[in-house]
């Protein structure tokens, strides 16, 4: 059986292919990472924190922090001060993901309007359907919306995973389950129907959001799953929300030994 040979000079062209791909990757990696990347805000009686692994160079997650403010309609109210978390998984994975998934975060951003968030996922959605026309392409979208005053929390849903919801009334930790309906991914449909959810946050009340990839997260005989996320935030209750998301995250990927899904997750907690 005869072995292919190469000559020096094919040898030197390949070993330069690699490095411009390497150097592009990265290149590729560092454009996403400023365009997606949010900074997490101090914001006083809250406590805030977010994690998230790519599972391959780039990742097809999202994740956006937005401040607004809604002005009162009684003369001399101070306007409230509402934050939006804006959470993405587009479909597949490393760069068809991530091309998904920062031309999402465009469209969202072009079209936000704080007070009409299902015009603003209608419109990306007509933006997705005219520039990628595969509806296998699809992506699964969260905006949650945060009264930081009163504590209410609202959120609409584009075929994205549930809010976590667990509040603690003296030692016990109890999961608030909310049924807002079934929502549509972005790009599988002309007209997508949204899910529309709300929970009133009290103090100890803490909420996670967060992408597939870390419920999904296999080792073989079965998922990852709410139940251990669940579990992992009971067991480290008392810790900051930060460590608690690092946490999470941490225990999913050793849960799948390797890394088959990004996995992104955003929790916040009323002191």
């Amino acid at each position: 059986m005869s072995q292919e040979r190469f000559s020096p000079q094919e040898i030197e062209k390949i070993v330069e292919e690699n490095r411009r791909y390497r150097s592009a990757l990265n290149e590729a990696r560092e454009v996403q990472k400023s365009s997606l990347s949010c900074e997490i805000p101090q914001i006083p009686g809250w406590d805030l924190g977010a994690a998230s692994d790519p599972a391959h160079e780039l990742s097809g997650d999202l994740l956006d922090i937005i401040e607004v403010q809604k002005h009162s309609q009684k003369p001399g109210e101070e306007p409230e001060r509402i934050l939006h978390v804006i959470q993405g998984d587009a479909a597949g994975k490393d760069i068809p993901a991530a091309i998904l998934s920062t031309a999402t975060h465009a469209l969202l951003h072009s079209h936000f309007h704080p007070q009409k968030i299902d015009e603003t996922f209608l419109a990306a959605n007509y933006g997705l359907r005219e520039s990628i026309k595969n509806p296998g392409n699809f992506v699964t979208v969260i905006d949650a919306q945060l009264n930081i005053k009163t504590g209410d929390l609202q959120w609409t849903r584009a075929g994205h995973t549930r809010p976590l919801l667990l509040e603690k009334k003296g030692k016990r930790i109890k999961q608030i389950k909310i049924d807002d309906g079934v929502g549509q991914p972005l790009n599988v449909a002309l007209s997508p129907t949204f899910a529309h959810g709300h929970w009133q946050m009290t103090e100890g009340g803490k909420a996670f959001v967060y992408t597939d990839g870390v419920e999904e997260a296999h080792n073989g005989k079965g998922h990852f799953g709410e139940r251990r996320i669940i579990k992992t935030i009971r067991d480290n209750w008392n810790l900051p929300v930060q460590e608690i998301c690092d946490i999470v995250i941490e225990k999913a990927n050793k849960f799948s030994k390797d890394k088959q899904d990004d996995k992104t997750i955003f929790g916040l907690a009323r002191l």
